[in-house]
């Protein structure tokens, strides 16, 4: 399918005409959702056995509660971020301030497989969920600006329906 062909079903199967850019704001939204959603869930798995590697110990309340610090962190810091980049985007465009966020989360979660100590992958783990963050409000004002016609919130939901399909 190009990106100038329809590609949404409209209601009693009709076809809605949808612009390159409303597919792109689409899909730029959609799988950046689901790469978060895949980060947060592998992170979660990895986490115990990272930590006690990080803590050089097997006691599991001191790993759980530098893990707790570690996640308690990341998920602050999504929140800022989506506050941050939602303000950058309004100065500097939505497009340029998504593909920044981007980078920022791919950059600083693959920096995070390089800790050194907890420390260390707390401070990239954070700076990441910045990235994460501004995706998200970015990607959701990307995606409700293009206003795809007649599945608008169809669209808007697809997207937030992205968590089930990589956790």
């Amino acid at each position: 399918m190009s990106l100038d062909q329809p590609a949404l079903a409209g209601p009693f199967g009709r076809t809605v005409e949808t612009t390159a850019y409303q597919k792109l704001a689409f899909w730029s939204a959609f799988l950046g959702y689901m790469f978060d959603c895949m980060d947060l869930n592998m992170f979660t798995l990895v986490l115990v056995p990272c930590m006690r590697e990080l803590l050089q110990t097997n006691d599991r309340a001191l790993v759980l509660q530098a893990g707790s610090v570690v996640i308690a962190v990341k998920l602050m810091c999504w929140g800022i971020g989506g506050v941050l980049f939602g303000i950058v985007a309004d100065r500097f465009g939505r497009a340029r301030t998504l593909f920044a966020t981007i980078v920022i989360y791919a950059v600083f979660t693959g920096l995070s497989g390089l800790a050194r100590s907890w420390e260390e992958l707390l401070g990239l783990q954070a700076i990441a969920a910045f990235g994460i963050g501004g995706e998200w409000a970015v990607g959701a004002a990307l995606l409700a600006e293009a206003r795809i016609p007649v599945h608008g919130l169809q669209a808007d939901g697809c997207v937030v329906v992205r968590w089930s399909l990589c956790g």
